[in-house]
């Protein structure tokens, strides 16, 4: 772990500061993908508190980990890889999932959000992936006017 991390986490706190920026919304997210659980302590120890993985069953896994549920009980993770549907409700069942970077299509939404709430009373912080520039990508991305109205639909 590097020990510059507590540098790092005040540089990015007094950069918020200076431009009046909403500190609550600056945040460094620590990927801890193939990192080791004792890493993952370790930079909870020097204060970070949010950590993203991009394979849903390391992240679940991850999650319930009982050494990371007695030794960080606020971690928050964020998941921040491509979903892939048949995993959809394994990652609506993390342990202390914060943020879902991103969801790029309507149907995993809607199963996201079905899944999400049939346990939670809190809502789950996702962003949207829209392709805005109307460019073909080999993901299914929402064009930003029909994400307009379904996500009216749905909401």
């Amino acid at each position: 772990m590097p020990i510059n991390l507590p540098h790092i986490l005040h540089q990015i706190e007094e950069a918020c500061k200076a431009s009046s920026s909403n500190q609550k919304l600056c945040r460094l997210v620590a990927v801890s993908k193939e990192k080791p659980i004792k890493s993952i302590i370790e930079a909870y120890n020097f204060g970070q508190r949010h950590f993203g993985e991009n394979k849903i069953v390391h992240l679940y896994d991850k999650s319930y980990s009982p050494e990371l549920i007695k030794s960080c009980p606020d971690i928050k993770w964020h998941f921040i890889g491509r979903i892939q549907s048949n995993k959809i409700k394994k990652l609506a069942g993390v342990n202390n999932l914060y943020m879902v970077e991103s969801v790029d299509s309507m149907d995993h939404a809607e199963i996201l959000n079905l899944s999400w709430g049939l346990n939670h009373q809190i809502p789950l912080n996702i962003m949207i992936q829209v392709n805005t520039s109307g460019e073909p990508r080999s993901s299914t991305l929402l064009h930003n006017s029909v994400f307009r109205e379904e996500w009216h639909q749905t909401h």
